[in-house]
């Protein structure tokens, strides 16, 4: 359903309750992406309201996208054990759902621009999750601290994050994920022990980071890396010398 083609439409508690074998639901404003306003840095949709107890089937359920989804949380009577993709950019979502649910299937959350996003439910519980998207959500202000047990992630975005202030300490070995975004985050330092763990990784962002100061040795020990920006980071007083040992690099930026 593309909604930037409707003109008014009303979502009631049963409009989905009887859709029990449904796989694929996706509620888009593709035509609105294309002109984007942005305000301050803050991007504005207007949202269509969506009853409290709204009903979504999900047992089914393998891909789930709605664009500006207006509550708060998903559905308690939601268990999307099939689920494999969710996407709810610009969502008025301030955190998943309560308590946890193992959703093994799930490979790719974007999240994307949702400004009232503050908390995210435990990495553990989506053990196969391969692309992480959290672009703008400018009220988030931690990350889990269980990250590597994302064995198979490969992307994690959180591009604009302004009030994402820590990164997880990784304790143990990530060879799958190879792009790490930080743009624009409020981080004052990547743990040594985080970076040396990202075998793999071959682009990391961290451009506009206003309060980061240091960056680790062990960065030079990402021998895959290919992509470095660290461009209008005002306060990194200390760069790498041994920066020339990244045999990989091929874009850096200062």
């Amino acid at each position: 359903m593309d909604m930037s083609e409707q003109q008014e439409i009303q979502f009631t508690t049963e409009t989905f309750a009887k859709m029990n074998k449904l796989r694929l639901l996706k509620i888009h404003q593709d035509a609105k992406y294309d002109h984007i306003m942005e305000i301050d840095g803050d991007v504005h949709f207007p949202q269509v309201a969506l009853p409290k107890d709204l009903k979504l089937p999900s047992f089914e359920l393998r891909y789930l996208r709605w664009d500006e989804y207006s509550l708060k949380y998903l559905p308690p009577n939601f268990h999307p054990k099939n689920l494999v993709e969710l996407n709810l950019r610009c969502s008025n979502i301030k955190q998943l759902w309560e308590g946890n649910k193992l959703l093994k299937k799930l490979k790719v959350i974007n999240l994307n621009h949702s400004q009232h996003l503050m908390e995210f439910p435990s990495f553990s519980m989506m053990p196969n999750l391969e692309i992480l998207t959290l672009e703008g959500c400018i009220s988030l202000q931690r990350l889990p601290m269980d990250i590597d047990k994302l064995q198979h992630l490969q992307t994690l975005s959180c591009h604009d994050c302004s009030k994402l202030e820590h990164f997880p300490e990784i304790k143990y070995t990530m060879k799958n994920l190879k792009k790490l975004d930080l743009y624009g985050t409020a981080i004052e330092k990547l743990p040594s022990s985080s970076i040396e763990h990202l075998e793999g990784l071959e682009y990391l962002n961290l451009a506009h980071c206003e309060n980061l100061v240091i960056l680790p040795e062990s960065i030079c020990n990402l021998r895959f890396l290919k992509f470095l920006n660290v461009n209008a980071c005002s306060k990194l007083h200390r760069l790498m010398e041994s920066l020339e040992s990244l045999q990989c690099l091929e874009e850096y930026y200062i």
